[in-house]
């Protein structure tokens, strides 16, 4: 027999990425017999302790062969045994490294390509604008033309001095000189929060460091088969996707101010996409991607927006009239007022506001609505963020503005063309114009400027749908119970229930959402069984019914008694059914503080379940 000490080790060093990735040859083969040869070699190697006969006992300990298939199994068997069952590779790890590579690259070369870019455009913009007071030969061309512009009117005295000529050439000069300033901070904001994604990640890495880094990454990928979660180990789509949206939002200073008020009327096909994918056209998929694109041609893009903006004023107007009928952005407004609850204490405000702009009152309008949508954002930080104040980390604003409030909603949330526009565009050119009391807009500007807000409103609302914890709440609870009690052959068991639980406790259940996939957070689905903080959301919601039930299955007794019969036949060197994590520990005490305060029958076995799975070795989360 071989020591538990010394199984373990075999199997570590065997499952171990960082020493796979070390064994060069192994990616440059294609045949599991041959890299199983590699792979026992390595570990006889790093143990020198074990030996061939040992190293076969463990294989066939960890498999639970018989004696009989132990006596049978050859050298060149159990080579495809360490490969495939032990390691666990379903495909090579020589072609996963060879696309992880490819992938690298291509993200590192895009990544030197948006800086370089947006370098250029900020140094283009400095020959505008720089302001040199000693040197004004070294100034800007735009800030020459200021300068000249206060010379010429500080030298004329003329009794019939043309001043409201003056006075609108000056605020034109100042509103492009403004407009560029804005842009440049947008581009300087970018390129930091670029910077900073990608700090201490392997695009910044030395080119030493990276091979290593690649092979483990093959290595990991090797091992999973679902593509899905092959993309989300990898890392590479979250890298290219936030290149991607920040190279899109700096290209124009109006990319932004359109991206965003386009931004709820995509995102709708892109839902219409995986609903339907699942449903009415679930085998005919290109049929649905040719109805996704016709539906996505209809709507202008930025560039083309910005166009119509320039050559056709009046054009650009209608366009945005019939954008509004079309999509039912004034209908959409008012059912989340009345859906969300986020949204309740600003529902009569909100209402005012629909009612002002449906009554042709745009400067009633105007002045409202920059003010709700910088209150909204306010609204989201303190929404989206209650699992961290929940957790201790009790943070809200310190400063009323909406730069300190978009500098909030911006981290972590995938919304860079919000945090471009409302942070520097909207809150310069637009919110602080009409905070502060000057009128600079033109009486003809009244609809146009209203048309573009109310799509602003659209988006703040739908991104406080997208990112509100109450929201994300009520559809879990909505959702969850039926979930755990049917599946796709109909009602499930007592015992199916509960491996569901187990299994979401542990943070083993993938979660599919639009387009992005992750596994649960099962510490943030326990706040929202237990915590009463939602319990005005779940009033509001009609679905008290619904958590109740949740509370209950976590606290029937036999769900416990499931749970400590499975950790005691738990063998943590074995492919398990249920894998336990470490974070297990923390959410069973957590529960068991619930019952100590709210059910103690079942106290006495979540204790005992505590009790044992303190004793255990369990893997870490992820």
């Amino acid at each position: 027999m071989v020591e538990k000490e010394l199984y373990m080790k075999v199997l570590e060093c065997m499952q171990d990425e960082q020493p796979l990735a070390r064994k060069l040859k192994i990616f440059q083969e294609k045949n599991f017999q041959v890299i199983g040869d590699m792979i026992i070699k390595a570990v006889l190697e790093e143990i020198p302790k074990v030996d061939n006969i040992q190293l076969k006992q463990v294989v066939c300990m960890y498999l639970r062969y018989s004696q009989e298939q132990y006596s049978r199994l050859t050298y060149d068997d159990l080579c495809v045994l360490v490969s495939e069952e032990i390691v666990r590779f379903k495909t090579y790890p020589a072609d996963e490294y060879l696309q992880v590579e490819q992938t690298y690259y291509e993200i590192k070369n895009k990544y030197c390509s948006t800086i370089a870019k947006i370098e250029n455009e900020m140094n283009r913009i400095d020959e505008l604008i720089k302001v040199d007071k000693d040197h004004p030969q070294l100034c800007g061309s735009l800030i020459k033309k200021q300068n000249a512009l206060h010379a010429k009117n500080n030298a004329n005295k003329s009794l019939l001095k043309d001043l409201k000529k003056i006075e609108d050439e000056y605020y034109t000069l100042f509103d492009l000189i403004q407009e560029n300033y804005v842009y440049r901070e947008m581009l300087k904001y970018a390129k930091d929060k670029i910077e900073a994604y990608f700090e201490g990640t392997i695009l910044l890495e030395n080119e030493e460091n990276v091979r290593c880094s690649l092979r483990k990454i093959a290595i990991e990928l090797a091992r999973e088969e679902n593509e899905d979660v092959k993309n989300y180990k990898s890392g590479f789509i979250d890298y290219d996707t936030c290149l991607k949206s920040w190279e899109n939002a700096v290209k124009s200073i109006y990319k932004p101010f359109y991206m965003v008020k386009m931004r709820k009327f995509n995102d709708d096909i892109e839902e219409f996409y995986f609903q339907e994918a699942n449903g009415t056209y679930w085998n005919k998929i290109e049929e649905l991607i040719e109805l996704c694109k016709e539906k996505s041609a209809a709507i202008l893009d930025s560039d083309q927006w910005i166009r119509l903006r320039t050559q056709n004023p009046d054009q650009y107007v209608q366009e945005l009239k019939k954008y509004i009928v079309e999509y039912q952005v004034v209908d959409y407004i008012r059912q989340k007022m009345d859906e969300l609850y986020c949204l309740q204490n600003r529902k009569n405000i909100l209402q005012t506001i629909i009612d002002s702009f449906e009554t042709q009152k745009y400067i009633v309008f105007m002045n409202l609505v920059v003010i709700q949508i910088e209150g909204l954002f306010y609204d989201m930080f303190v929404d989206a963020n209650i699992q961290n104040r929940l957790d201790g980390q009790f943070d809200l604003f310190e400063k009323d503005d909406l730069r300190s409030k978009m500098e909030k909603n911006d981290t972590g949330m995938g919304i860079e063309e919000a945090a471009l526009y409302f942070k520097f565009y909207f809150n310069s050119m637009l919110r602080n114009k009409v905070a502060h009391g000057r009128n600079c807009f033109r009486e003809g500007e009244y609809e146009r400027i209203s048309l573009e807000l109310l799509l602003d409103l659209q988006y703040v609302i739908h991104l406080l749908e997208k990112h509100s914890d109450t929201n994300e709440a009520v559809e879990y609870v909505k959702h969850t119970v039926r979930w755990l009690e049917f599946s796709f052959k109909g009602e499930a068991t007592k015992e199916q229930i509960y491996e569901k639980i187990l299994n979401s406790l542990n943070g083993n259940v993938i979660k599919h959402r639009m387009a992005s996939i992750g596994y649960v957070d099962s510490h943030q689905e326990l706040y929202w069984i237990f915590n009463p903080y939602y319990e005005d959301a779940y009033v509001y919601d009609g679905v008290v019914e619904q958590r109740d039930k949740l509370r209950e299955y976590l606290m029937e007794e036999n769900f416990w008694d499931y749970v400590l019969k499975y950790l005691q036949s738990y063998d943590e060197q074995k492919i398990s059914h249920i894998k336990l994590k470490q974070e297990f520990k923390s959410r069973v005490k957590a529960i068991q503080a619930y019952a100590a305060k709210n059910k103690r029958t079942v106290l006495p076995l979540i204790s005992e379940v505590s009790k044992a799975i303190d004793n255990m070795q369990l893997s870490e989360a992820g």
